[in-house]
């Protein structure tokens, strides 16, 4: 039986360009795929300009709300078939018809394969070649560290290309759960990435007005802030940088940044795995997520303070004594917010909305914690993604546990976990 390849597609108000990535996938000499497109609640004319490209191998779903696009690839998630997936946006395009064909014969080619990635060939808006966005040619460890001292932005881009079995594993939970680098693993051990192969172009990334952050949408903004510092801060918990005053002054120099990054292990280590290690990592990143809020300039106060708590609370951190109980009682998993929401938890903000409660209290109280409480292990998960969704970095004690050394450091495990995220779907 042939491979067959599942096609993830986003879109929102995409009428403009969504033909063209119909096309490119309708031209490809490799005809064994399905494409599933989201529409994540369009006002413009998509619906009417999809309707004649659908067959059985084509399926659009729509959504009346928009809930940002990470909301509605998790929408498509069970309707996948494939045994590669592929995340294609809805105004980029395939780049020539083999595309799908090189791709495929990758992973016939190596049964250890996880998923393949290649340099992006950028267009414009009439879809004529710009240039391209070179992509590392190896990924290791090196690269972790690499977008650490990139402030947390993606160098691998977006555009996953890997095994339903990776898809599952990793992707869903890192990328479309919590809008963290997809080509990681992060599952109980130190972090990883997974087997990917680098192969020549098959992508096409269009640049134009209508891209995400060319829209003046300060909620967008903080969303792509908030997956930045998500990042940093889990990978904090492993790393930390080092030499930070001259990598402070040779990242402010334009012709100078990128070299930066070929030093990697001279500015970015890992620490022990002592409370104190932990916490000397946290403190020595302080630097990085600084650097963010003001690369970002967020103007909203309710706004900042969401950044702002996570930095208070790692400078007091070691002069902190409260600890917060926080009962959760199984919070209900349909209402629990995972990075893919923090688009509409920021316009929330922005609104005068009420936020839930305990997000709440966790911001306002953060910079005096020194860790929160639940009652049983059955709360912990429910507590860590609420940790996590808020970027804090606060151990989480069970039942009668205090603040001693060993049980901070266990508290620390239990919040940088991500074991339990494999293959969660909800």
């Amino acid at each position: 039986m042939d491979t067959k390849v599942t096609i993830l597609t986003p879109t929102f108000n995409g009428a403009m360009f969504i033909p063209q990535m119909i096309e490119s996938i309708l031209m490809q000499n490799y005809q064994c795929w399905e494409l599933l497109i989201s529409d994540d609640g369009s006002t413009d004319n998509t619906p009417e300009v999809v309707l004649p490209f659908l067959e059985n191998r084509i399926r659009y779903l729509r959504c009346e709300q928009n809930k940002d696009q990470l909301n509605a690839l998790h929408r498509i998630v069970p309707c996948i078939t494939g045994d590669i997936v592929m995340l294609l946006h809805s105004d980029d395009m395939l780049s020539d018809p083999d595309a799908l064909a090189r791709i495929v014969v990758q992973f016939s080619q190596n049964e250890m394969l996880e998923g393949i990635y290649a340099d992006l060939l950028i267009v414009d808006s009439e879809g004529l070649l710009k240039r391209s966005w070179k992509a590392p040619e190896v990924l290791s460890e090196v690269t972790i560290m690499q977008a650490i001292l990139s402030l947390g932005n993606n160098l691998v881009y977006d555009t996953f290309c890997v095994s339903k079995d990776a898809f599952l594993n990793h992707v869903l939970a890192n990328y479309i759960l919590w809008n963290t680098f997809y080509w990681m693993k992060l599952d109980g051990g130190r972090p990883s990435v997974l087997n990917l192969h680098k192969i020549d172009p098959y992508y096409k990334y269009r640049i134009s007005d209508e891209n995400y952050l060319s829209q003046p949408n300060e909620a967008r903004h903080a969303f792509v802030l908030s997956g930045c510092f998500r990042t940093i801060m889990e990978l904090s918990y492993y790393y930390g940088m080092r030499n930070a005053f001259i990598f402070n002054v040779l990242s402010g120099i334009p012709k100078v940044r990128r070299l930066v990054l070929w030093f990697a292990r001279f500015f970015c280590s890992k620490h022990d795995d002592s409370l104190r290690g932990v916490m000397v990592s946290m403190k020595k990143n302080l630097l990085l997520f600084q650097k963010l809020t003001r690369i970002y300039n967020l103007y909203t106060p309710d706004l900042l303070r969401f950044f702002a708590s996570p930095i208070e609370l790692i400078n007091s951190f070691e002069i902190n004594k409260e600890v917060l109980d926080i009962k959760i009682d199984g919070i209900d998993e349909g209402k629990t917010l995972f990075g893919k929401d923090s688009r509409i938890f920021f316009e929330m903000i922005l609104a005068n909305q009420a936020i839930p409660y305990i997000y709440e209290l966790l911001v306002k109280k953060a910079p005096l914690l020194k860790a929160v409480r639940v009652s049983s292990d059955n709360e912990i998960e429910a507590m860590r993604n609420i940790l996590r969704f808020l970027c804090l970095p606060l151990p989480i004690l069970v039942a009668e546990e205090v603040p001693s050394e060993d049980c901070l450091l266990e508290g620390f495990r239990r919040r940088f976990s991500w074991r339990e995220l494999r293959g969660n779907t909800s």
